[in-house]
C-alpha cells in the first residue's frame, strides 16, 4: 500500500479530488515563483545588497556609495535561487519517501508542495521544447542556467541537463511510490490544467497588477 492512501485525499470525492488538486497548482505555480526569486534575494541579502521582488522577478542592486558588482557575487545570486529551491524539494521528498505515513495531513501536503519545486526544471524544458517548435530556433532552457553556464564557460546543456534528470527521477519517486496508483494520473491530469492556468494568470494577468 502507498502512503498516499492513507492521505486523507483517499476519502474525497472525485470531483473534490481534482477541485482540491486543481487549486493546490494554482498557489504551487505562485508561491513556487516567489520562493525561487526569493532564493536569489536570500543571498543577495547576505551578500550586502538591496533587493525587490517582482512577480516573476527581482532586482538587486549595490547599497548606496558602493559602485559596481563583483561578478562572483551575481553569480551566488543567480545560483541561489536555483539550489535553495532543489535543495528544499530534495528534503522534502526525502522526508515523503521515509517518514510519509507518520506525517499529518496538513504536513504531509506541504511537503508535497516543496518537493515539487524542482519540477521548474521541467516545466522549462517543456516551455523551451514548445518554443523551439513554434520558432524553429534553438532556444536557451532557463535564464538562471544559461548564467550559470556562462559564469563556468560551459554550454547550457552541461548545466541544465544535469537538473532535469535530476527533477524527472524526483518525479518518478513522488508519483510512483508516494502517490497511491488509483490516484496517480488523476493528480497528473488536474494538476497539469491547475498549473497551466496558474502559470498563465499570474505571469500574465495577476501578477503584474499585483506585484508589479
Amino acid at each position: 500500500m502507498s502512503m498516499f492512501n492513507l492521505c486523507i485525499f483517499n476519502i474525497m470525492g472525485r470531483s473534490s479530488q481534482f477541485l482540491f488538486v486543481f487549486v493546490f497548482m494554482i498557489l504551487y505555480v505562485v508561491m513556487g515563483t516567489l520562493l525561487h526569486e526569493s532564493g536569489h534575494i536570500l543571498i543577495a541579502k547576505v551578500l550586502g545588497y538591496h533587493s525587490i521582488l517582482h512577480y516573476g522577478s527581482m532586482n538587486w542592486y549595490p547599497p548606496d556609495g558602493a559602485e559596481g558588482t563583483d561578478p562572483a557575487h551575481s553569480f551566488y545570486i543567480t545560483l541561489g535561487g536555483v539550489v535553495l529551491l532543489d535543495v528544499i524539494s530534495l528534503v522534502a521528498l526525502g522526508v515523503l519517501v521515509f517518514k510519509g505515513k507518520q506525517l499529518s495531513q496538513w504536513l504531509f501536503w506541504l511537503l508535497v508542495f516543496l518537493a515539487m519545486l524542482i519540477y521548474r526544471h521541467i516545466v522549462l524544458s517543456v516551455i523551451c521544447l514548445g518554443l523551439i517548435i513554434i520558432d524553429g530556433r534553438p532556444i536557451a532552457y532557463g535564464s538562471d542556467e544559461k548564467e550559470i553556464a556562462h559564469y563556468l564557460s560551459v554550454s547550457n546543456s552541461v548545466v541544465g541537463i544535469p537538473l532535469l534528470i535530476v527533477a524527472f527521477v524526483s518525479c518518478y519517486v513522488l508519483f510512483f511510490v508516494v502517490f497511491g496508483k488509483e490516484y496517480r494520473y488523476r493528480f497528473l491530469i488536474a494538476g497539469g490544467i491547475g498549473g497551466i492556468i496558474g502559470y498563465t494568470g499570474w505571469l500574465y494577468f495577476i501578477g503584474p497588477l499585483v506585484m508589479p
